[in-house]
């Protein structure tokens, strides 16, 4: 009996028609920043991670891309209503979509940051630290 074989290409590319036929759509998705940085593109890694509020343990990280396009606007607008520059330790809340590349695999696309949301979980931290 003769196996199925795939290279690894079209098996990427499978998984790549899968991923855009079920998940059309962007979300906002709350998340911790576990790692920010600039490349020398313009564009924004962010490393994502979601903690168990009890236990403080990660329960879910992913990798997120802004690219140069969108985050030339949304950095100077995220900057502008927070006071700061998006960095680890923030908690966001991003617009995002699903891509997988057959190269580069599966990154959620951030198309917006809603700087409000920081700027509550700002707040809230330091209620936190008064009251203590």
């Amino acid at each position: 009996m003769e196996r199925l074989r795939l290279s690894l290409f079209e098996l990427n590319s499978m998984v790549r028609d899968v991923i855009s036929m079920s998940l059309p759509d962007s979300y906002w998705v709350e998340a911790e920043l576990s790692e920010a940085r600039e490349g020398y593109g313009g564009h924004c890694y962010l490393e994502l991670i979601e903690k168990d509020e009890q236990s403080n343990t990660p329960i879910a990280k992913a990798h997120a891309s802004c690219w140069r396009n969108r985050w030339m606007f949304i950095k100077p607008n995220f900057e502008r209503i927070t006071g700061q520059r998006i960095h680890a330790g923030m908690k966001v809340l991003l617009k995002v979509h699903a891509q997988f590349h057959e190269n580069y695999g599966f990154s959620w696309i951030v198309d917006d940051i809603d700087p409000n949301y920081t700027m509550g979980d700002m707040a809230r931290k330091r209620l936190e630290i008064i009251n203590t």
